[in-house]
């Protein structure tokens, strides 16, 4: 008898600054319009393109300390002062 099959989504992981723990979080997921699709994809290839869009959540509350955070992804400007 094999291996019983469960289904893996995709999760945005972070620490937690507060508490330091390690936390993942569910993205917004939608379905993206043929206009939507063609403005964003065309020149992606046509096996990447799907109809679906995962964003990753605009805030975050660690489960273990309760912190509240504003969530930007890797690369995105952290918005602090650079003095």
């Amino acid at each position: 008898m094999g291996w019983p099959i469960t289904e893996l989504r995709l999760a945005f992981a972070w620490t937690c600054d507060a508490c330091g723990r390690d936390n993942f979080e569910r993205g917004v997921h939608r379905e993206l319009t043929a206009e939507q699709l063609r403005d964003r994809y065309a020149d992606a290839p046509v096996d990447v393109v799907t109809g679906h869009e995962l964003t990753p959540p605009g805030r975050v509350a660690c489960p273990h300390c309760g912190a509240v955070f504003k969530a930007v992804t890797m690369g995105q400007d952290l918005g602090h002062d650079s003095a």
